[in-house]
């Protein structure tokens, strides 16, 4: 009999880690299913666009701001470099981005990068010119940013507006 007893306590330790596997397999299952279908559902409410909008407007607004540094010391060769490193940002984020599933989701995008990547242009052959740099061109390279980022964050904004709207309307269906 007490051969017997001592079988049962690993059985029972058996069936309790075999139902906590089954249970956790059950649990991942459903939490992978609903992960999926809210990355699934993200897209259509331009999750990602506004994510890609929001990283471009910063990175614009960092160029803008490396403008004016170098306007303030355009002879200076750390200027030089940090207008370089900006400039470098903000034409890989616009000529790396297709815009597939997330930028081309903010229609007024489209017309804001072809002007930003003609800025870009524009910086880049003034730092390729080397030292000093032309304060009269940073200063309209700057006030043209500021236009832009100010754009930019206006469509942001409005756009952002738009998705609540269409979250909640899904929300209350």
């Amino acid at each position: 009999m007490a051969r017997f007893e001592g079988w049962r306590v690993p059985v029972t330790y058996g069936t309790a880690i075999a139902a906590a596997a089954a249970s956790s397999a059950v649990l991942i299952t459903v939490l992978f299913l609903s992960l999926s279908k809210i990355e699934y559902s993200l897209p259509r409410f331009g999750f990602y666009a506004i994510r890609e909008f929001h990283i471009a407007i910063r990175d614009v607004t960092h160029l803008k701001d490396m403008t004016s540094l170098a306007k303030a010391a355009p002879g200076s060769a750390d200027s030089l470099e940090q207008l370089s490193a900006a400039n470098d940002l903000v034409y890989i984020r616009f000529k790396r981005i297709d815009g597939t599933g997330t930028a081309s989701e903010i229609p007024a995008y489209a017309s804001i990068v072809p002007r930003i990547v003609d800025a870009v242009t524009r910086l880049d052959a003034m730092i390729a010119a080397g030292l000093p740099l032309d304060e009269k061109i940073l200063k309209e390279m700057g006030l043209e940013l500021e236009h832009l980022v100010a754009r930019m964050n206006d469509e942001y904004y409005k756009y952002g507006d738009e998705i609540n709207v269409d979250l909640y309307s899904a929300k209350k269906a």
